[in-house]
C-alpha cells in the first residue's frame, strides 16, 4: 500500500527534500535580503513575512485524492532577525552576529478520496477544530510545521575558537510537525484512509559544519494498534525514524545549509538564466540526509506584484496589479543527479533587482509552489505582507 507521507503541511516541513556526492566547490553569497547586497550583516535587521496559502489540484491526477485548502484559516509566516550572541543550548559555545529564523505553517483543509465509486471525505482545521483548547494533537486539529533555524551571517564568530565561521552555515534547528497524510487505498478494507504524524527533528551542527546530530521524537511511535485508531477514517501513524543520525562531511563537496533556511539563503545567489547553484541540504526528513541540491534561474521576466511594504520606520509601500511591473526571477529548487527519477521541483519567485542594480524589494520570495507528490498538486504560497519594523522588544 502506497501512502503520500509528504502530506499538507508536511509537503512544507520538507519544502525541499532532496539525497547527497573532490574539492568543495562553495556558493558565492551575498547579502540579497538587504537593500545593499554588500552589505555583511546588520544587528538590527528584521523581517517578517506573511503569505497566503492555497492549493492547485493537478489536471493530470489519477490517484483518487483531491485537497481543498480552508484558505481563511490557514496561514504561513517566516520571521527573520539578526542576534548579536547565540549561545547554543547544553555548551558553552557562543557565536556572535547570527540569524534566527522562525517559518510557522497552519493549514485548514479537506481531503477527499474517491475509493470503489465512494467518496471519502475528512475535514480538519478551521471551523472543524472544535477541541482548540486540547494541546495533544487531534484528527479535527490543523496541520502545524513550525521550523527553527539558527545560522552564522558573513562575520560571525563562535568563542573559543580562532576558525572563522563558514558564511550562512546553520548551526542549530528544530523542527516540529503535526499532519495529516492519506493513503492510495482504503487501509485494510476499512474506510480509514487518513493518517496523521506528530514529530520533532533537531539538528546540532559543529562549529566547521562538517558534522551534525539528527535527533528524533515521534509522539505517535510506541502506540498500540487499538491507539493508533483516531476514529474510523484517522489513524495515528509512526514515522518510522531512528532516535538519531549522524551527519558526516556536509561540507565535502557543496557549501550546507539547512533545508529551513534554503529558500532565505538562495535571496543571494546570482539570478541569472545561464547560471546555476548547488548545495548540501540537510532536512532530517525520511531518508533524505544530506540531499545535493540544484538551484538555477527558469525565466526573467516583469510580473505584477500584489503586497504591502511596512518599511522600518512604519511607512508602507503598497504593490498592486495596477501599479507598474517589476522585475522577477522564477528559480527552480530540483535534485542535483543525473538519474531521471528525480521528482517534481519546487519554484519559487523572487524579486529581482533592478536594471540599475537597486535591491528595493530585497529579493522577496514572492511566490513559491511545492509539490505534494504523485502528481496531485502543488501547494501555493503568495508574500502578502513584508513587515521590516521589528515589534517594540525587538527595537
Amino acid at each position: 500500500m502506497k501512502k503520500f507521507f509528504a502530506a499538507a503541511a508536511l509537503a512544507t516541513a520538507a519544502l525541499l527534500l532532496f539525497t547527497g556526492c573532490s574539492a568543495q566547490i562553495t556558493a558565492d553569497i551575498s547579502s540579497g535580503w538587504f537593500t545593499d547586497p554588500a552589505t555583511a550583516f546588520e544587528s538590527t535587521f528584521y523581517e517578517s513575512l506573511d503569505y497566503t496559502v492555497g492549493f492547485n489540484n493537478s489536471a493530470s491526477n489519477t490517484t483518487g485524492l483531491t485537497i481543498d485548502v480552508d484558505s481563511k484559516n490557514s496561514s504561513y509566516n517566516i520571521t527573520t532577525k539578526a542576534l548579536s550572541n547565540y549561545t547554543v543550548p547544553g555548551t558553552n559555545i557562543q557565536y556572535s552576529n547570527v540569524y534566527y529564523l522562525k517559518s510557522t505553517l497552519t493549514v485548514s483543509a479537506t481531503y477527499r478520496f474517491v475509493h470503489d465509486g465512494e467518496t471519502l471525505e475528512w475535514s480538519f482545521g478551521g471551523t472543524h477544530d472544535t477541541d482548540a483548547a486540547n494541546e495533544d494533537f487531534a484528527p479535527e486539529d490543523a496541520d502545524s510545521v513550525v521550523m527553527e533555524v539558527w545560522f552564522t551571517s558573513a562575520n560571525s564568530t563562535a568563542a573559543g575558537t580562532q576558525e572563522t565561521c563558514p558564511a550562512y552555515s546553520p548551526i542549530r534547528s528544530v523542527q516540529t510537525v503535526r499532519s495529516h497524510g492519506s493513503s492510495a487505498s482504503v487501509i485494510d478494507g476499512n474506510k480509514m484512509f487518513m493518517s496523521m504524524y506528530d514529530f520533532s527533528i533537531t539538528i546540532d551542527y559543529n562549529r566547521t559544519c562538517q558534522n551534525a546530530t539528527a535527533a528524533y521524537t515521534d509522539n505517535f511511535a510506541d502506540l498500540t494498534d487499538e491507539e493508533r485508531a483516531a476514529n474510523e477514517y484517522v489513524r495515528k501513524a509512526p514515522t518510522l525514524f531512528p532516535d538519531s543520525r549522524d551527519l558526516k562531511d556536509l561540507q565535502k563537496n557543496y557549501t550546507c545549509v539547512d533545508n529551513a533556511q534554503l529558500l532565505f539563503i538562495a535571496r543571494g545567489l546570482a539570478m541569472n538564466t545561464d547560471t546555476s547553484h548547488t548545495l548540501t541540504v540537510v532536512s532530517g526528513v525520511a531518508n533524505n540526509y544530506p540531499a545535493t541540491q540544484s538551484i538555477s534561474c527558469s525565466e526573467l521576466v516583469n510580473s505584477h506584484a500584489n503586497f504591502t511594504m511596512v518599511n522600518a520606520d512604519g511607512s508602507e509601500s503598497v504593490y498592486d496589479d495596477n501599479k507598474e511591473e517589476i522585475p522577477v526571477a522564477r528559480m527552480r529548487f530540483a535534485l542535483a543527479n543525473t538519474g531521471s527519477n528525480i521528482g517534481e521541483n519546487t519554484t519559487v519567485t523572487y524579486a529581482q533587482r533592478t536594471a540599475s542594480g537597486a535591491n528595493t524589494n530585497r529579493c522577496l520570495p514572492l511566490h513559491i509552489e511545492t509539490p505534494y507528490g504523485w502528481n496531485i498538486g502543488n501547494y501555493e504560497y503568495t508574500l502578502e505582507k513584508a513587515t521590516y519594523q521589528a515589534p517594540a522588544e525587538q527595537a
